[in-house]
């Protein structure tokens, strides 16, 4: 994923930021996203002898361009002897993305923009294998924008990495989208939420709906009806709009029929 930062490092170790910010729908950010398909990583060290590695080409260009306190004692520090290659990167995928985590729920907005650029190269590096991650990741995602953050760059950051995961892991995905529905539910509004948020999580899931077989959508609709049964409360129509919103942009036909 290729990420154009913002501006150079700020006196205060962050990014500068940027005035007249402009958003892009969620559906567009997929859109314009364009990502090699996930290829076994392992075979590719093995067979092709590569040490190459997207993770630690972004830390290096990272280091240059911000200097937060966060980002540099808390992420950088010990990443930097676990990730000097991809051999070594996947040995130390545990310990890596646990820095990640840590850095992330800091929520420090001087570090998010590198520590959530370095999320989906890791995960570029790790293709399949970084699965395992994916579940925790989202709900990191998903906390950042359901939790209080007001900050538009910080709202564009996330909705990026989102975008990047989404799409990169769609094939892995298109199995069985109810492990996604269940961690992007708080971003569809149930417990309450922005509409703008409500809004990107419908197009999240209804770019994977599109891509996946109609038994797979009758089983996400039956999850769906499933948990609002037990829902109560003043935030239930917003809920009900991101719901209706991640079927209209899913654009399923008749999805009615699979339902038993």
């Amino acid at each position: 994923m290729t990420r154009t930062a913002t501006g150079p490092a700020t006196r205060r170790g962050g990014t500068k930021p940027t005035k007249n910010h402009t958003f892009q729908s969620f559906a567009q950010k997929l859109q314009n996203l364009k990502i090699d398909p996930i290829r076994k990583v392992r075979r590719r060290v093995l067979d092709e002898g590569s040490e190459s590695s997207f993770f630690h080409s972004a830390l290096e260009k990272w280091v240059d361009l911000n200097l937060s306190t966060t980002f540099v004692e808390l992420f950088v520090r010990p990443v930097r002897p676990l990730s000097e290659s991809l051999p070594h990167i996947l040995h130390h995928k545990e310990r890596i993305f646990g820095l990640l985590v840590d850095g992330i729920k800091t929520r420090d907005v001087n570090a998010l923009e590198p520590l959530l650029d370095l999320l989906t190269q890791f995960a570029h590096d790790l293709g399949a294998e970084f699965q395992g991650f994916f579940e925790e990741s989202v709900g990191l995602l998903a906390a950042l924008v359901v939790e209080g953050f007001v900050e538009a760059q910080v709202v564009e950051w996330t909705f990026g990495a989102l975008a990047y995961l989404l799409k990169y892991l769609s094939r892995l995905l298109a199995g069985d989208l109810r492990p996604l529905f269940g961690v992007v539910r708080g971003m569809l509004g149930r417990g309450g939420g922005r509409g703008f948020v409500r809004r990107c999580a419908g197009e999240a899931v209804g770019f994977l709906i599109r891509r996946v077989k109609v038994e797979v959508v009758g089983d996400l609709a039956r999850a769906v009806f499933e948990d609002l049964r037990g829902c109560e409360g003043t935030w239930v129509p917003g809920y009900m709009e991101g719901l209706m919103g991640l079927f209209r942009e899913g654009c399923v036909v008749g999805f009615f029929s699979s339902l038993e």
